[in-house]
């Protein structure tokens, strides 16, 4: 039963679509590399202990060891042996003392790095540190480098690519006008979802928003609901929706406004500049054009409609969605970005 469902998930995983693999890929490659980000995490702070282990063991060995010899001392009057006692003490403190000063140096070196979450962090565990001295027998704890790093990334992470894929995803913006296409911005968007993976990536809804609120200023409104001005529920419908609306909008003529000025998606009209001569020859063609096609608004040419998408109705724009199909010449197939009808048109012109 297992082997069929391994050989069912490598079936699917062969349908998949090209891109869909690669997002497939980049999720798996992040998710190996945290576990094993954690792995090395865990291994760094089991060394810690254990040498932290090893040098409360090699103290209390010296300790006994010392006491031993004290023991062996033979018979002597009560001068000499406390004599003795001192000598010993006094070798024993000194290298414990010169052991601490040189791992407080180190510490206060790193230390003096901190700042911010992180000080306030490493302040309140020496204070615990502090509280251990009881335990010791009123000696300060050694504290070693490895543990000194093992807190902090225990306390703070290292690289993790999670976060970092996060930190990415929430400030992802489509970029200045003309500086990034809307392709480009889909395909930084689903990249980063990828990476995140379905269990820690964001769901439907975010995606949604989050889509919504990068893209340029131009589009918000232009994407912010559906035709029929309801919500967005699937993102995929809306990245489709976005890229033909961008296409489209890059790629067909302004209308003319009520005022006969031409608009322009991205050119604004200098102050006291007049156009009534370019409007005047475009009232002049779309007569021409009417007379030609009897009437037509959209004009024809060779018996193949000539559409212009910011003059279709929200039905004809919803209904070519739905079937898609191209926006300018409404066939399907192609994008209006690479309608045949439009380039043909250009070559002519």
């Amino acid at each position: 039963m297992m082997a069929s469902n391994s050989a069912g998930t490598v079936r699917e995983r062969d349908q998949m679509h090209p891109d869909d693999q690669l997002a497939e890929a980049i999720r798996r490659s992040a998710e190996e590399q945290r576990q094993k980000m954690q792995e090395d995490y865990r291994e760094e702070y089991e060394r810690a202990e254990q040498e932290r282990r090893q040098q409360l063991e090699a103290e209390a060995k010296a300790k006994a060891d010392a006491e031993a010899r004290l023991q062996a001392l033979p018979d002597l009057p009560e001068a000499e042996r406390l004599e003795a006692v001192l000598k010993e003490n006094v070798e024993l403190q000194g290298s414990m003392s010169q052991m601490r000063e040189e791992l407080n140096a180190l510490k206060l070196q790193a230390i003096s790095y901190l700042d911010g979450k992180a000080r306030e962090f490493w302040d309140s565990r020496e204070q615990l540190l502090k509280m251990s001295e009881q335990v010791n027998g009123g000696q300060e704890p050694i504290l070693t480098m490895e543990h000194f790093k093992v807190s902090m990334i225990a306390a703070f992470g290292g690289v993790d690519p999670i976060t970092q894929a996060w930190n990415e995803y929430e400030n992802l913006k489509q970029g200045k006008q003309g500086k990034q296409s809307m392709e480009e911005y889909v395909r930084a968007t689903e990249a980063l979802v990828a990476k995140l993976g379905p269990l820690n990536g964001p769901s439907e809804m975010d995606k949604i928003q989050r889509f919504k609120a990068g893209v340029h200023s131009d589009m918000r409104t232009k994407v912010a609901t559906r035709l029929d001005g309801s919500r967005w529920t699937s993102f995929a419908e809306l990245v489709q929706f976005s890229v033909g609306v961008w296409q489209a909008i890059k790629q067909a003529p302004s209308p003319p406004e009520e005022t006969g000025h031409p608009r322009t998606f991205n050119k604004k009209r200098k102050q006291g500049e007049r156009s009534d001569d370019v409007a005047s020859a475009r009232s002049n063609g779309t007569k021409k054009q009417k007379a030609k096609s009897g009437g037509s608004a959209g004009g024809s040419k060779n018996g193949k409609p000539q559409h212009n998408y910011r003059q279709m109705s929200d039905e004809q724009k919803k209904k070519l969605q739905t079937e898609k199909k191209c926006f300018l010449c409404e066939k399907l197939g192609h994008f209006a970005r690479d309608c045949p009808t439009a380039e043909k048109k250009k070559q002519e012109n």
